[in-house]
């Protein structure tokens, strides 16, 4: 008989063990999933800046890259004492008449 009420105890035992186990891990995926759900957005919101930020760095270096290339050249023709500047002559197309029939 005491075989019996032993093995039910242990029975019960594991039963409770088992559910109580369950419980816990049900909570812990509910503090989980409360935890980051809200880290979530945040994460979303950093990711779309560095890629916003990583678009602006590569327009700032070509800007740099273009005005470094100005620099050469405007170096370039600052040595060079045979410019001349030229009058520019404008073509107001409201004036002319120039047509390209065949």
């Amino acid at each position: 008989m005491n075989n019996l009420h032993l093995s039910g105890l242990t029975r019960n035992n594991w039963i409770i063990s088992a559910l109580l186990l369950v419980g816990v891990l049900i909570f812990m995926q509910l503090y989980l999933l409360s935890n980051m759900g809200t880290k979530g957005q945040e994460l979303n919101d950093i990711r779309t800046q560095q890629s916003n930020l990583k678009i602006e760095n590569e327009i700032l270096k070509a800007k740099i890259l273009e005005l470094r290339s100005n620099k050469v050249v405007l170096e370039g023709l600052a040595g060079d004492d045979n410019l001349k500047q030229k009058e520019l002559k404008m073509i107001d197309p409201d004036t002319l008449s120039i047509s390209a029939m065949n």
